[in-house]
């Protein structure tokens, strides 16, 4: 297990949360959640939400009828907005680094990338902060600079939350 992620199944008329899951993140990329109360045959927007991650939507609604997948390193059209970072050439990624709102502070995200995740994240490098917390981008249980560097690009790319 590399994380646990929160998928919700959004109706496209109403923009209503029809149903949440949380799940665990697998090292390979995959995480697999049941939904029990959706119905058969509808199509939904997939949103995704993560501890230190933009928030992130499908490109479109997805139908659901039987057990349904949806691969969102294929192409940036895979989410809303084109809303994907290219990690390596042909593969494509949900940003990270929305770690902290300006009123609330670290843990409360406000669905952009900006200065005040990034002071926050400065914070946790110079304490070299450990375990499981929103700064440690990268997972390995430590704030440090990779994790910085992460956060430089995002914040120099302004990118935030987009969806319908």
């Amino acid at each position: 297990v590399a994380d646990i992620v929160t998928i919700s199944l959004v109706d496209p008329n109403s923009l209503a949360v029809a149903e949440s899951k949380t799940g665990a993140l697998m090292i390979d990329g995959n995480l697999s959640v049941t939904f029990t109360t959706i119905t058969s045959g509808s199509s939904y927007y997939i949103k995704v939400n993560h501890r230190n991650s933009i928030e992130t939507w499908s490109a479109n609604p997805v139908l659901f009828n039987g057990p349904t997948s949806y691969d969102w390193t294929t192409a940036p059209t895979q989410a809303y907005g084109l809303n994907l970072t290219e990690v390596e050439p042909n593969i494509f990624a949900i940003y990270s680094g929305d770690i902290a709102d300006a009123n609330l502070g670290v843990g409360y995200q406000d669905g952009v990338i900006e200065s005040t995740d990034y002071s926050e994240m400065e914070n946790a490098v110079t304490q070299i902060t450990v375990g499981y917390v929103p700064q440690d981008i990268t997972g390995d249980g430590v704030v440090e600079s990779t994790d910085y560097s992460i956060m430089e690009n995002a914040v120099t790319a302004i990118v935030f939350s987009i969806h319908p």
